[in-house]
């Protein structure tokens, strides 16, 4: 039984921490190595997980000052011994199954990544394991394991587990990068991206909803996001699908053209934000590229109109077309909420 890493960063979650801890220390893989990454947490969480390193010898704790998300996990991956590495965020809670389910689809189909569903109603979370079952779905190819984590339209028929970490369980050998310190936001999609792109790798996926996404406000993402300023967050997230988009040379027409317009409407949807707010003269750079990149790939927007509405597409086609009247639009939508 090979031994699995599980990275848990902590902030500010002493309400769901002990559930989250219990979920995991539950598992029906025995052979975990647990690394909870204290992120200078003000509350009680800093004393819960010291006192759950005395419940149980697989917990280990490092406590450090706060330094966000990002510096959290790639704390917890130097640490990791495991050949597998697996990430839960202490807000959430997991199917005692989870691990023993990924760890098997990984061994079945000798993958390099495995994931799983997951679910926002806790009562939907699976808990008898799937690995004796072996129904699953593997992916060799880059191209539909990027499609995987883009949630692609031609994909969703066989899943949704989109670009998170947590719901994912990966090769340690293979990963080549931690995560990038740059990415405010869409760092989970830049991980991966970087493990399946750096890599000739396979992913399979297990049809079964084993983790359980909780909605927290006072998380540690939510925080830093609300700290550092949504436009920010929001153009590290444009960013992100931008340099996807632009380093990943696709092949397939419809995934390229997935990809780009997420990337457009992104753009679109943080200009907006800063004409609402009257920060363009902030963020002048940004204005022009984004404008650029809408102008760019509106053609790729129109053909997703499965995914945007008619009301998005008309504020796009404005701010493509008309850009002086749609700033007045954008500036009154404060005015009116």
């Amino acid at each position: 039984m090979e031994l699995v890493s599980v990275i848990v960063p902590v902030y500010n979650v002493e309400k769901y921490l002990p559930e989250c801890l219990d979920s995991i220390l539950a598992s029906t893989y025995s052979n975990l190595e647990i690394i909870l990454v204290d992120d200078g947490s003000p509350d009680n969480s800093p004393r819960i997980c010291d006192e759950y390193t005395l419940k149980d010898s697989r917990i280990k704790v490092i406590h450090q000052e706060n330094q966000g998300l990002v510096a959290a996990r790639n704390i917890g991956l130097a640490s990791a011994t495991g050949t597998y590495i697996g990430f839960v965020d202490s807000d959430d809670v997991v199917s005692p199954v989870l691990f023993e389910s990924l760890v098997a689809a990984i061994e079945a189909e000798n993958a390099d990544i495995a994931a799983c569903e997951y679910t926002q109603q806790q009562d939907r979370l699976e808990k008898q394991s799937y690995g004796k079952q072996r129904k699953y779905t593997s992916f060799d190819d880059f191209e539909k394991q990027l499609a995987v984590l883009t949630c692609a339209p031609n994909i969703r028929e066989i899943t949704w587990t989109k670009c998170y970490v947590w719901n994912k369980l990966y090769r340690k050998e293979r990963i080549k990068r931690s995560f990038e310190k740059s990415c405010l936001v869409g760092e989970d999609l830049r991980f991966n991206w970087d493990f399946i792109h750096k890599s000739a790798c396979k992913m399979v996926i297990v049809p079964a909803c084993l983790y359980y996404y909780r909605q927290n406000e006072q998380s540690i993402m939510s925080l830093y996001y609300k700290k550092k300023g949504r436009i920010e967050h929001a153009i590290a997230n444009v960013n992100c699908w931008a340099f996807i988009a632009n380093n990943s040379h696709i092949t397939d027409i419809d995934l390229k053209k997935h990809i780009d317009s997420r990337a457009a409407y992104l753009a679109h949807s943080t200009l907006w934000r800063i004409y609402r707010h009257g920060a363009e003269r902030d963020y002048q750079g940004f204005v022009s590229e984004a404008r650029n990149y809408i102008k760019e790939h509106f053609k790729d927007l129109i053909t997703q109109k499965e995914t945007y509405n008619a009301k998005i597409f008309a504020a796009i086609w404005l701010c493509r077309n008309l850009f002086p009247a749609w700033k007045i639009v954008a500036k009154a939508s404060a005015l009116f909420g």
